[in-house]
């Protein structure tokens, strides 16, 4: 072969060694850059992970601030657990804004929160939001001063209907108003019990225990008095999982 063509030949060798081996690194340069920013972005959110249900409200002993109590089921096969509230953001849910609280002592929870795989506990969201309830301060008042104590309501027979006896006691206290029939003699009987026996039968059936009566009251109080919160939603930074607290009251 002349040496010329040998010459050429090996020029095109080399042209299009060139070209391959440029190709690979052009390949590997955006592959690595391609991870590199793949890394770079964080985790989405796991929503799945912690199912939260609501369970019931009630207040604190001492304070009578409001107490949301939720039940969370782990639904993984891994324990989950959060040490302390460093690396957990707690808000409330707003309903017309659908956007989030601010986070700050608006809503807390206890810590160390420890869930076993495939198990549920039950869990307190407090805020600083006093229960308040007029009716029942009013009444306790007039009991305590005498002037319009418990005969105020003693029916002129002793059997009357819960209708009847919310209707007395509406008439004498204000603050009474926005109670509905059922609850507002809750307030009564659960204060001063004999006005339960004073009910017909078919009457006092009605009533219901004091546990759902203190839960119905407290419901009501707080679609009054906090009726943009839909909710909580709490984000664990460090495991990138987010608990939904849904509005159940």
């Amino acid at each position: 072969m002349p040496i010329q063509a040998t010459t050429q030949h090996w020029r095109r060798i080399l042209i299009l060694s060139g070209i391959t081996g440029a190709a690979f690194a052009l390949t590997f340069l955006l592959a690595s850059a391609t991870i590199d920013w793949y890394r770079s972005q964080p985790r989405p959110w796991n929503t799945t992970a912690i199912r939260a249900t609501f369970d019931s409200l009630d207040t604190e002993d001492a304070s009578n601030a409001l107490v949301f109590y939720y039940v969370l089921e782990n639904m993984t096969h891994i324990d989950y657990e959060v040490a302390d509230k460093s690396k957990v953001v707690l808000s409330g849910k707003l309903h017309s804004q659908n956007a989030l609280g601010p986070e700050y002592e608006y809503a807390t929870m206890n810590y160390p929160l420890f869930i076993p795989a495939r198990k549920r506990i039950r869990i307190g969201v407090h805020i600083p939001f006093q229960y308040e309830d007029k009716c029942t301060e009013q009444i306790d008042d007039a009991a305590a001063r005498r002037a319009e104590g418990s005969i105020a309501f003693v029916p002129d027979v002793p059997s009357e209907t819960i209708e009847s006896l919310a209707r007395r006691i509406r008439s004498k206290f204000k603050a009474c108003q926005d109670y509905e029939d059922e609850e507002l003699v809750q307030v009564v009987t659960h204060k001063f019990p004999v006005y339960r026996d004073w009910l017909v039968v078919e009457e006092r059936q009605k009533l219901r225990s004091q546990q759902m009566f203190s839960s119905n009251r407290l419901s009501t109080f707080v679609n009054k008095e906090l009726p943009n919160l839909e909710g909580f939603v709490l984000f664990d930074r460090k495991n990138r999982v987010q608990i939904n607290l849904p509005k159940g009251w």
